[in-house]
């Protein structure tokens, strides 16, 4: 794991070279502390999430998005796509739902297993839409393409995992002393896995393993370096951060915010012009 100076940045160079020279290869664990991180289940998909999440994984463009989730819904694999809630009412027969899917070979394990356990109430978001509940699989199963198979995996992946129980991770933050300098190292892993494994392949890790340390130690590190780095502009817009802008301005509708960003232009040039 990598340690930084407790000032992470210095905006004055001589300053850090200064820190730099006095620090000792040789220091003391100064401070460890610990402590629990709930991470609840992810909510279940309204039709912007899920174009933010298949551009994540799939580098799927909101307009295919739409696209291939308006051939499954016409196909009766999923529900209605062009929705703007998270949430999963208790009037869908969500236990049914589960039991159609753990008919389905590649989903049986996960399915069975939040049946056994009664984990039948979803973890659902604050979006709602009068109209149409978030988007889930109905747990009609047929011939797709390939396309159409990887989002309709994640949609039931992210079904399975609404209904999973809360994940815990430890986060560790170590405080070493190198000869007058402090520098933090921070870890983080998964005590509890929760809905993690329901979500899969999905899930985005974040974890982080940290040594084995105890306060007071002693030890020697392998080498200190020291980076200079420019200031970034901001990130560039992607499609998916796009239809994310444009919903928390009001700004279109479910259904024409992935056409206003993938619409065509017309580039205006003139011919070569000679001198006569």
């Amino acid at each position: 794991i990598r340690y930084s100076h407790e000032k992470d940045k210095f905006w004055d160079e001589s300053e850090a070279t200064r820190a730099y020279e006095r620090t000792a290869l040789a220091g003391k664990v100064k401070h460890i502390e610990k402590n629990e991180v709930r991470v609840q289940p992810p909510y279940p998909f309204d039709l912007t999430t899920l174009q933010v999440e298949a551009y994540r994984v799939f580098k799927m463009s909101p307009k295919e998005v739409l696209q291939l989730t308006q051939n499954l819904y016409e196909n009766s694999y999923i529900s209605y796509p062009r929705t703007s809630s998270q949430q999963l009412p208790p009037s869908l027969e969500l236990k049914g739902v589960l039991e159609k899917i753990s008919k389905i070979d590649a989903y049986s394990k996960e399915a069975k297993f939040l049946l056994t356990n009664n984990l039948t109430r979803p973890k659902n978001g604050s979006k709602s839409d009068p109209a149409h509940p978030a988007i889930h699989p109905t747990g009609i199963h047929g011939r797709m393409s390939e396309r159409e198979h990887k989002l309709y995996d994640l949609i039931v992946r992210r079904f399975l995992a609404c209904f999973g129980e809360v994940a815990i991770k430890e986060s560790t933050k170590v405080t070493l002393d190198m000869g007058g300098e402090k520098y933090i190292g921070r870890g983080i892993a998964v005590k509890k896995e929760g809905w993690i494994p329901l979500y899969g392949k999905y899930y985005s890790p974040d974890e982080e393993k940290i040594p084995l340390l105890e306060s007071g130690q002693a030890f020697k590190a392998e080498g200190k370096y020291k980076e200079k780095k420019m200031t970034q502009p901001p990130k560039r817009y992607t499609a998916t951060s796009l239809v994310k802008a444009l919903e928390k301005n009001n700004l279109g509708t479910k259904a024409t915010r992935a056409t206003i960003i993938a619409v065509s232009y017309t580039h205006l040039t003139l011919p070569t012009i000679y001198s006569v």
